[in-house]
């Protein structure tokens, strides 16, 4: 079944999608840690998430520190929003990457760049 949703779906790693379900599945009720799952899925360490805001109100939605970077997603619905990553955010992490995400584009950051 995997290989058929992987290959309907273009979804990258099918097997690990479906013993996620089952896990998740199994555990209805009790807390889950995502390094828990991570573990029992053999995926290693996940991206730790957060959201960002300064006092003057400028906000990222989420910002993932991953491999010693930190990546900052704009989620917006329209995809014709014009969205720049905050100038506090520019300024304090000049090495950090800025995306907007919304409905034209989120496929790319589940099952990766068309090819």
């Amino acid at each position: 079944m995997a290989d058929y949703i992987g290959q309907a779906q273009g979804i990258r790693h099918p097997d690990k999608l479906l013993r996620l379900l089952q896990l998740l599945a199994f555990q209805i009720g009790r807390d889950r840690s995502v390094s828990e799952l991570g573990n029992q899925l053999s995926m290693g360490r996940f991206a730790e998430g957060y959201f960002w805001r300064t006092y003057d109100q400028q906000e990222i939605d989420l910002v993932e520190e991953h491999c010693g970077g930190l990546h900052g997603f704009e989620i917006k619905w329209s995809p014709k929003a014009n969205t720049r990553a905050p100038r506090a955010w520019a300024k304090g992490y000049p090495h950090g990457s800025f995306d907007v995400v919304s409905p034209a584009n989120y496929l790319e950051y589940i099952v990766g760049p068309a090819a």
